[in-house]
């Protein structure tokens, strides 16, 4: 095992150092507080709040979120759960950005060692979400089965793949200036690498230490659903490509440890 973690924190730093020398990247904070608490043996409820800050900008405030969430274990190894996210944006004037989710998700073993979580979310958002109306997202997740002695650590690795849909349209144009089509991008435009360090510092609360790098791109899609096109004079560009990395700090509280 001890050389499996020597493969694992090389990759850690590989990842890390080809984030960190990427051309054109701005850095982020995220700052989060959960607090879970479990309604009956499979049904739990949790919220959250999450604050946004862009470091290589004077640390300015990006977002904040806050987000309620119940969850339902139908077995020991699959679970479905479902919520609201409220968005706000201090910079943007299109007012808050509500979002519905409900995601299922499936653990499997792996040579008693690992376990392998796959999930599909599926959400609608407001109207004043105008880069999609929709969203269905592709996870998976490694993780240990037990917690290492080293401050009862778990480290984790997760990937995730966005599917949009609907929003603001694009207008596409051909080389000389034709209209080819007025629609919204539909596709694969985005993806999340997240590594996490999650820590069980009581039966309280944990700590995630996290770095995530999203990068956004045109996936499979044709010439008139893609992002990051030119406008007719060629001046600007439409729905830019959002990449960004994100040191990330989350503090979660078990509630069922207070009321016992």
């Amino acid at each position: 095992m001890g050389n499996r973690y020597k493969l694992f924190s090389v990759f850690i730093l590989l990842l890390i150092s080809h984030a960190g020398f990427s051309q054109g990247i701005t850095w982020r904070n995220w700052l989060s507080a959960n607090a879970s608490y479990s309604l009956t043996r499979d049904w739990s409820l949790s919220a959250g709040h999450l604050r946004s800050y862009e470091i290589s900008n004077n640390y300015k405030n990006s977002f904040n979120q806050i987000s309620i969430r119940t969850s339902y274990d139908i077995t020991k190894r699959v679970g479905i759960s479902g919520g609201v996210q409220w968005m706000t944006i201090p910079s943007s004037a299109s007012g808050t950005r509500t979002r519905i989710f409900l995601k299922g998700d499936h653990t499997t073993r792996i040579a008693k060692k690992l376990n392998w979580n796959n999930s599909l979310q599926v959400e609608t958002n407001s109207a004043a979400e105008t880069r999609f109306r929709q969203r269905i997202i592709l996870g998976t997740r490694l993780s240990p089965r037990k917690r290492l002695d080293f401050l009862n650590l778990s480290p984790s690795v997760s990937y995730r793949l966005f599917y949009n849909i609907g929003g603001d349209t694009i207008s596409y144009y051909d080389q000389d200036g034709k209209l080819l089509a007025r629609q919204t991008p539909d596709g694969f435009h985005r993806h999340r690498i997240q590594l996490n360090a999650n820590s069980k510092i009581s039966d309280l609360f944990r700590v995630n230490l996290y770095f995530m790098m999203q990068r956004e791109f045109n996936l499979l899609t044709g010439e008139t659903r893609r992002m990051n096109v030119p406008n007719l004079t060629k001046t600007r560009t439409v729905r830019p490509f959002d990449n960004y990395n994100v040191i990330g700090l989350s503090l979660n509280l078990d509630i069922d440890e207070l009321v016992k």
